[in-house]
């Protein structure tokens, strides 16, 4: 199984031509289609709707800060072992 690096990227159809993924490299792609947030891997994987878009941007923002805290604590462990 591949390893996918997250990127936020417009809708595919709206990526200009010369803005083409590395084909060995593997991204998930979020893009809004009717207030919906679509989750889009380049691999070929099948597209994954995660709901509506407040309540995706919602949790994102809960994750993004969860896991800033989680290297903060990591950092500091580190440090004070």
């Amino acid at each position: 199984m591949s390893t996918c690096d997250t990127k936020f990227r417009p809708s595919e159809r709206n990526r200009p031509a010369s803005n083409k993924l590395d084909p060995r490299t593997c991204v998930i792609i979020f893009s809004q289609e009717n207030g919906e947030v679509l989750a889009n891997w380049s691999d070929g994987r099948p597209q994954v709707n995660l709901g509506p878009a407040r309540e995706v941007a919602e949790m994102m923002r809960d994750y993004l800060a969860q896991s800033e805290l989680a290297e903060r604590l990591l950092k500091l462990t580190a440090q004070n072992p």
